[in-house]
């Protein structure tokens, strides 16, 4: 069976769908077309737009869409698993109508739109491209790392980190870094937006975090290593400094339990700071930590 086209597929969407897509890729001057109008500025506009807004996204995504034009050059539609692609990429390319999506209780498949396909083909296998997109790898791994060390940060301020890091003579500018950011809260479960400030997803607090953020507007960020904010970035947790290492010891030795579970416990203390939790509750969370480690059959020396 022949693949449809994007007209054909743009086609089958109703008017207010299409209007949906129009406002995703936030295209102006064309919200008063009627329908058959708007499919074809519709189309025009997102085979122009393409390329740019491929070279956004992270290497599992195009992965993704490689697989998807490859296996449905043998079948109509593509059945696809989360394994595949998160949620959030999946509808991200949907409402950019790129992508047929059925996704209900009986599947959840795909399609491409062959001459779209044929255009992502194109585009994918450009070695400035893919060099790219290994590059956005890594730099949505450090700014992850950032959000890691300080909970919430604004587009200007990781770009100043970017700065400072990275040699920018060669790199992405304040927009791309932007675009880049933007797409991966799209597209990944890696960055939460509140307001104007990205935040890492353990942040609980958003309006109270950055509240606190703002009165303190002229204390200096501390600054770890580079290679620290990667590792925090690519493990969703810092490195451990040395009291953190010596409190992680004594977890270990004095309450009898696994590494594991005195990383958890150490985790939790440390995001509970972050979120500016009092030292109240957070000590109030931590014996409930051990009581229930006690419950469960676990030896600790010191009363609770």
């Amino acid at each position: 069976m022949q693949q449809q086209n994007l007209k054909d597929f743009l086609a089958t969407l109703t008017k207010n769908e299409l209007t949906e897509i129009r406002q995703y890729w936030q295209f102006g001057g064309i919200s008063q077309l009627n329908k058959a109008e708007l499919i074809d500025a519709l189309a025009e506009r997102i085979k122009a737009q393409l390329k740019d807004w491929l070279q956004y996204q992270l290497p599992r995504n195009i992965k993704f869409l490689e697989k998807v034009i490859e296996a449905q050059t043998k079948n109509e539609r593509v059945d696809v698993s989360f394994r595949d692609v998160l949620p959030e990429a999946l509808y991200n390319f949907y409402y950019r109508g790129i992508l047929d999506l059925i996704d209900d209780e009986e599947e959840t498949s795909v399609r491409i739109p062959a001459d779209i396909a044929e255009q992502i083909e194109e585009i994918v296998n450009q070695s400035e491209f893919k060099k790219q997109i290994k590059e956005n790898k890594e730099i949505i791994t450090f700014v992850s790392g950032l959000l890691v060390y300080y909970g919430a940060l604004g587009g200007r301020e990781i770009y100043d980190f970017y700065e400072k890091y990275y040699d920018i003579k060669e790199d992405i500018d304040y927009l791309d870094l932007r675009n880049l950011i933007d797409e991966t809260y799209r597209s990944t479960d890696k960055i939460k937006l509140y307001s104007y400030y990205y935040l890492y997803p353990a942040v609980i607090s958003s309006e109270e975090i950055i509240d606190e953020i703002e009165m303190r507007s002229n204390v200096d960020y501390y600054l770890p290593r580079k290679k620290d904010i990667l590792y925090a970035g690519s493990n969703e947790q810092e490195k451990l400094n040395s009291v953190q290492r010596k409190f992680k010891k004594m977890l270990i030795s004095d309450f009898s339990i696994s590494e594991a579970e005195a990383e958890d416990i150490l985790w939790e203390i440390m995001m509970d700071i972050k979120n500016d939790f009092s030292t109240i509750s957070i000590l109030q969370d931590f014996t409930s930590d051990m009581n229930i480690l006690s419950s469960n059959g676990k030896y600790f020396k010191g009363e609770m």
